[in-house]
């Protein structure tokens, strides 16, 4: 299996398949300019981590590719082999930071994954030997939040910033920006937003002052006020379970405020009633030396769809069988906590 990231004469028409946060909408921005115009985006449904007929059908109608490249979003095996079947994609290359399920992959792809990276848009900078700019950082921003500053990288940051004239309260702003399209649901909103960075990200205060980008932010802040204000909370000391009901997409959103609001923390975030049917986990450890990919294998053999990265996992399952799971899941995380040395 190939590990290194091919030119685009390589690749070909390519479709980028990219995940819908800063993260995900940055590194797709950046490999827009790599391939020029030899691709296409598709922005799967959103905060669903399986592609399903629907989905398939659509990216069918985009046409022929030689290559779907999976950006930023670990999709299952079967996912990705029904995306490249759609668009009659010879070569899959996967790059991401995310722990992927477990499973042999095709000899054939090309999976530039790692985990130590701290975004997707950060390794596909260095994967192709560019210059970092705002994009670049954009994602770590976008997945690290305010523990950025502790981060290794954070010197590298702080020089892309001195060049742009930016602070780091900026960047984190501009991170809340591109993702509030994804919170209030609007997909085309995410797939404008690469398109925004790709024009804008030599002038971080255009992009700053973007006055949808802005309206949909105080939306979305407005929801996840509400969901703060009526959530369920049960406080275990190093332990925190969460519970609330939300048709948005913020229950990362939640869970990253309860857990960057203490030193050492492991948050588990339920919405009962999502969309379809469907509830979601979230989990989140902060300041917590706690290994969470457990967690996700935990889901994933209870037949339920879960990814993430060893300090957070996403789960989606039924609803009618969410809080049975999400029990189960809390008393793992105290356990968990408590052979760590953590004080639950």
């Amino acid at each position: 299996m190939e590990s290194r990231l091919p030119n685009p004469e390589e690749l070909g028409a390519t479709l980028v398949l990219h995940h819908w946060d800063a993260d995900g909408v940055a590194s797709a921005s950046l490999i827009l300019d790599w391939l020029g115009d030899h691709a296409e985006l598709y922005v799967p449904p959103l905060g669903f981590y399986w592609l399903d007929s629907r989905a398939a059908d659509e990216m069918r109608d985009l046409g022929t590719f030689d290559t779907l490249m999976v950006l930023d979003v670990a999709l299952p095996v079967e996912s990705v082999e029904r995306a490249a079947s759609a668009v009659g994609a010879g070569r899959v290359v996967l790059v991401d930071h995310h722990v992927r399920p477990r499973g042999r992959l095709p000899a054939s792809w090309i999976s530039l994954v790692d985990v130590g990276q701290p975004s997707a848009s950060w390794h596909l900078t260095r994967l192709m030997g560019a210059r970092p700019d705002l994009r670049s950082i954009l994602g770590i921003a976008g997945d690290l939040g305010p523990t950025l500053r502790s981060h290794p990288v954070y010197g590298e940051v702080l020089r892309v910033l001195d060049s742009l004239g930016m602070g780091v309260e900026e960047l984190e702003r501009l991170a809340e920006l591109v993702d509030a399209n994804y919170r209030v649901g609007d997909r085309e909103g995410v797939r404008d937003a690469v398109f925004a960075l790709g024009r804008g990200y030599g002038d971080p205060r255009s992009l700053l002052s973007m006055g949808e980008w802005i309206i949909k932010h105080r939306s979305a802040e407005a929801e996840v006020e509400r969901v703060l204000r009526e959530a369920r909370v049960e406080d275990f000391g190093s332990v925190v379970y969460v519970e609330f009901e939300s048709p948005h997409l913020l229950i990362s959103t939640v869970g990253r405020r309860f857990a960057w609001s203490r030193d050492r923390v492991a948050v588990l975030a339920i919405n009962s009633r999502w969309r379809r049917g469907y509830a979601q986990v979230y989990s989140r450890v902060h300041g917590l030396d706690l290994d969470l990919t457990s967690l996700a294998e935990m889901a994933r053999s209870s037949g339920y769809n879960a990814g993430g990265k060893r300090e957070s996992v996403g789960v989606i399952l039924p609803e009618p069988e969410a809080r049975e799971f999400a029990r189960r899941a809390l008393d793992w995380l105290r356990s968990a906590v408590l052979e760590g040395g953590g004080s639950d």
